[in-house]
């Protein structure tokens, strides 16, 4: 089997409800991924949480999981998860925290929590980011802050 092949495979196990201990927790997760990109969030929840059976101290698997229940709706759910993902990460992967962190702020945001939405952005500022990502969510949470009236900060993200 090729390589290219296994991602399909691995996602329809998934789909079939194959029993997480019969599928390496990896494969879970990069199923669960790819479902989460394909916006099929009912599945990648489902394959997130037959990888965090497999494996409950997976950080990458956690952090998705609490992506993929704010996309659901459930955003208490999806904080704690996304917080308790940072927090299980190895201490080199900071392009996967400035991840969650980001998405942590989406769930103040959706939970209209303009406090705390500023005060995990202030804590991702603070991270040592390229030009790239500084100007991507500086732009893209200051242009939101602006469309809900919030000007203040919208102005101190343009800046």
């Amino acid at each position: 089997m090729t390589i290219k092949r296994l991602p399909l495979l691995v996602a329809l196990l998934c789909a079939l409800r194959v029993n997480a201990q019969s599928v390496a927790g990896d494969d879970l997760y990069y199923a669960g991924s790819m479902a989460y990109y394909e916006e099929r969030y009912d599945d990648a929840a489902q394959c997130f949480r037959k990888a965090l059976a497999a494996d409950p101290d997976d950080a990458f698997s956690t952090a998705y999981l609490g992506a993929t229940l704010l996309k659901l709706g459930d955003k208490d759910q999806a904080l704690s998860l996304l917080q308790k993902g940072i927090d299980m990460l190895p201490p080199d992967n900071f392009d996967y925290e400035v991840w969650a962190r980001d998405q942590i702020t989406d769930v103040y945001l959706a939970k209209r929590d303009t406090v705390a939405a500023l005060a995990n952005m202030a804590k991702i500022l603070d991270m040592p980011l390229t030009n790239e990502q500084q100007l991507d969510i500086s732009v893209r949470y200051g242009t939101y802050f602006y469309k809900l009236g919030e000007r203040t900060p919208a102005l101190k993200l343009f800046r």
